[in-house]
């Protein structure tokens, strides 16, 4: 915690919730039950030891440290993003590994979105944030029109960036 060790996480969205904090008051409400599986981290080690998706690794990190949240939530964040994606599908020639990856991010992703809906049953507010990797952000994006349309409450949910 920031404010008990002057120590910013290294995790860019724990980071930001406690800059964010150091000078605003809220309720933090954790949305996420479990991180990703072991089967996350065992494509990313097969895939991660090609030069082709560690350049392509490497230029979207350098334009994330150069433009920020500007790059981060950017279409163009987006279109290289699916690069990977696509460089890894290749690479991975839908290996087993790969589908049961894809499915446990899914499932985490679908997670963070259900309990969301599930807090806004049973609490009264009038705004919050909802903050996840940038790795997510289109399949999130994608994922909340699905539960609008399932969902019983309506939120307005108001998209950052482009």
């Amino acid at each position: 915690m920031f404010s008990s060790f002057g120590i910013f996480h290294k995790k860019l969205e724990i980071s930001a919730i406690q800059k964010y904090g150091a000078n605003t008051s809220f309720k933090y409400i954790p949305v996420l039950d479990n991180g990703l599986s072991d089967s996350f981290e065992k494509k990313y080690s097969i895939v991660c030891e090609r030069k082709e998706l560690q350049n392509l690794i490497d230029n979207f990190d350098s334009l994330a440290a150069e433009h920020g949240f500007k790059f981060l939530n950017s279409v163009e964040s987006i279109k290289l993003h699916d690069e990977m994606r696509m460089l890894e599908k290749r690479l991975l020639n839908e290996s087993e590994i790969s589908k049961v990856a894809n499915e446990d991010i899914d499932a985490y992703e679908n997670s963070m979105i259900r309990n969301i809906y599930s807090y806004c049953k049973t609490n009264k507010f009038n705004t919050a944030i909802f903050m996840c990797g940038v790795a997510h952000r289109k399949s999130i994006i994608e994922k909340l029109e699905k539960f609008k349309a399932q969902e019983e409450i309506d939120l307005s949910w108001i998209i950052f960036g482009e």
